[in-house]
């Protein structure tokens, strides 16, 4: 356990039950957790890769930041200026169905009255794949956009449903093991703002009946908000 040369920030380190270590880092608004001071962030790492930290700040009266108050796209944002401000960063790696190992990561801003109730007004939060998570009030989600790059698909003619449903919008696939071990392929619709249009879900299921296998695929379109 170590204080930084500063007296702002105070170290510690424990060790899981299979060996590991987590180091923890706390940093204070007064140098060595003067009476009075408060926790102005928190962070942690392992020796699995996996880390968090968040920080507090809260926003001058003049701030230019703004947040979605109403959890509504359509409306304009509102002025953050004298707000509490939470934001950080997660990573976690973790083994999917295949075996491989995969790193998952979030970057989130939320804001709070600046009042010790800590009353959650918006924030949003943003994911490995540049998916924009939007809440409102209350960490109510109210919708999603996404980061469009160059190195996102199309949709063309030769995608059937999706193509006449969404014309030529951006799309993204995710394959994962579904209940019966076998594949299943969510992909998900967005225009050229990022806002999603819609997504579908493809299920397949075999079997065999004496020599022969039989496979049903089932696929699913919602729209989106």
């Amino acid at each position: 356990m170590t204080w930084s040369t500063d007296g702002l920030q105070f170290t510690y380190t424990e060790t899981t039950e299979s060996g590991g270590t987590i180091t923890f880092t706390d940093t204070y608004d007064t140098a060595y957790a003067a009476p009075g001071s408060k926790i102005t962030g928190i962070s942690w790492s392992d020796t699995s890769g996996n880390s968090s930290s968040i920080t507090w700040t809260t926003l001058a009266s003049d701030s230019t930041e703004t947040y979605d108050a109403d959890g509504v796209k359509s409306t304009a944002e509102v002025s953050a200026a004298g707000l509490l401000k939470e934001s950080g960063t997660t990573t976690w790696t973790y083994v999917d169905d295949d075996g491989n190992t995969q790193t998952s990561s979030k970057t989130f801003v939320h804001y709070f009255d600046n009042d010790t109730n800590w009353n959650h007004l918006g924030g949003t939060e943003t994911d490995e794949n540049n998916v924009n998570t939007h809440f409102g009030a209350g960490f109510t989600v109210a919708y999603k956009t996404k980061t469009i790059s160059d190195d996102i698909p199309e949709l063309d003619s030769e995608d059937g449903l999706a193509f006449e449903l969404h014309g030529t919008a951006n799309y993204v696939a995710e394959t994962f093991k579904g209940w019966n071990d076998q594949d299943e392929v969510e992909t998900t619709y967005y225009n050229s703002a990022g806002e999603v249009l819609g997504t579908s879900l493809q299920q397949s299921h075999s079997w065999t009946e004496g020599s022969t296998t039989i496979t049903v695929t089932n696929g699913t379109h919602e729209d989106g908000r």
